[in-house]
C-alpha cells in the first residue's frame, strides 16, 4: 500500500484501491506502519501565471524555501525603528494572480508605495492588457 500511496494516489484512491476505511489509514500512520506526504502544496505548483492565492502564503513560502530574502528588494532595509520591516508582495507586472517568481518581489511600505502600480495605478490598463505585455517581456 506505501507504494501505491507514494506513486501518487490520494488516500481516497487508496482506500477505493485496498477498501478499506480513512480511519484505517489514519491508525497505520500514527502507529508508523505507513508514512503520510507532506500537506503542503508543492512550491512550484503554487508559482505561476493566473494562480490566485493568497499572497501572505506565497510570502511566507518564498522566504521559507530561500527563495526570497527577508529585505526590501529595493532600498535593502530590513529594520526600521528597530524593529523588522513589514515587506509586502509587490507584483511586478501589475497581474495580482501572475505568482511567477521572476514577476515577485519584496518591497517596504515606501518603496512599494512608488511603484507604477501600486493600490491599483494600473485600473486605466485593462486586465488582459497587462497579461499580454506580460507574456511578451516573459519572451
Amino acid at each position: 500500500m506505501q507504494r501505491y500511496y507514494d506513486d501518487g494516489h490520494s488516500i481516497t484512491d487508496c482506500q477505493h484501491h485496498f477498501g478499506f476505511a480513512r480511519a484505517t489509514f489514519m491508525a497505520a500512520v500514527n502507529r508508523g506502519a505507513v508514512r503520510s506526504r507532506p500537506q503542503a502544496m508543492p512550491i512550484d505548483r503554487l508559482l505561476g501565471a493566473n494562480t490566485r492565492r493568497n499572497r501572505l502564503h506565497i510570502k511566507q513560502r518564498l522566504l521559507n524555501a530561500g527563495l526570497l530574502e527577508n529585505c526590501c528588494e529595493a532600498c535593502g532595509l530590513t529594520e526600521w525603528l528597530g524593529r523588522l520591516i513589514s515587506l509586502a508582495l509587490h507584483h511586478r507586472n501589475g497581474v495580482g494572480d501572475d505568482n511567477r517568481l521572476v514577476n515577485l518581489a519584496l518591497l517596504c511600505p515606501n518603496c512599494h508605495s512608488q511603484t507604477d502600480n501600486f493600490a491599483g495605478r494600473n485600473r486605466g490598463r485593462s486586465l488582459r492588457g497587462r497579461r499580454e505585455e506580460s507574456v511578451r517581456s516573459a519572451a
